[in-house]
């Protein structure tokens, strides 16, 4: 085991894909994630999920929509990448299957990419990978059903699609335009849903979670309204009695 344990190389942090050293601070520890009061106030009536988590999920997803500025968001996605694998779903599901192609710029992190790849592929569906930049000049957008790219990206560059998606907008595509972003990076940059995205997803990992719990570190999803039906996972409502 020791021999096996000395080709570790250990390094402090790599930029990109996603996985960043974080500390949560003690005082939000103990009062909110050990706070027994916070998450299993006994409610006899929802037998599946207690109150106090269920005003947690509503206190995250309403956090989600506020940084991405999209008007919809989920409580339950996996990870990053697999909820990129779900923008493929829910993307190619809003065509009805018309269209065959997607594209992924080569810079969107790896795990993100091998998941849609994967996805694809049992789909029977093309991905292009290649610049953003050189999108346009090179492709149909209008047999496309889904653009996917990340700010910041795989190479830690902050990056601003509002000119790009505009574009798309003026050859009226019709194309989904999907950002995979970073909450935190998110609390200071500009939201995708002002840049004129219709999907933003990724990682919550920043917001506190540790390296080394082995992950899956809770992935985020947030959309438009339009698209609510189609968008995967569950959202947790607050009803309004008459």
């Amino acid at each position: 085991m020791r021999s096996i344990l000395k080709k570790n190389k250990l390094n402090k942090c790599y930029i990109g894909n996603g996985y960043y050293p974080t500390i949560t601070p003690p005082v939000i520890q103990r009062n909110l994630l050990e706070n027994p009061g916070w998450y299993t106030a006994y409610t006899p009536y929802q037998a599946e999920v207690s109150q106090g988590r269920l005003e947690s999920l509503i206190n995250y997803q309403t956090m989600v929509q506020e940084l991405t500025r999209l008007n919809f968001s989920n409580a339950s996605l996996l990870d990053e990448a697999s909820a990129g694998g779900e923008a493929l779903y829910m993307s190619y599901n809003i065509h009805e299957g018309e269209r065959k192609r997607i594209f992924l710029d080569e810079n969107v992190f790896e795990p993100t990419q091998a998941v849609i790849l994967t996805k694809a592929r049992f789909l029977n569906l093309e991905v292009v990978v290649g610049k953003y930049k050189d999108f346009l000049k090179t492709y149909n957008p209008k047999e496309f059903f889904g653009v996917v790219v990340q700010t910041p990206d795989r190479r830690g560059v902050l990056h601003d699609f509002t000119k790009f998606f505009g574009e798309l907008d003026d050859k009226k595509a019709e194309v989904v335009k999907i950002v995979a972003s970073d909450l935190l990076a998110l609390t200071l940059t500009k939201a995708p849903g002002h840049m004129g995205a219709d999907v933003c997803f990724g990682s919550a990992q920043r917001f506190g979670v540790p390296m080394g719990f082995g992950g899956p570190y809770s992935g985020f999803f947030a959309t438009k309204e339009e698209n609510v039906r189609k968008m995967p996972g569950r959202i947790i409502g607050r009803s309004i009695d008459a």
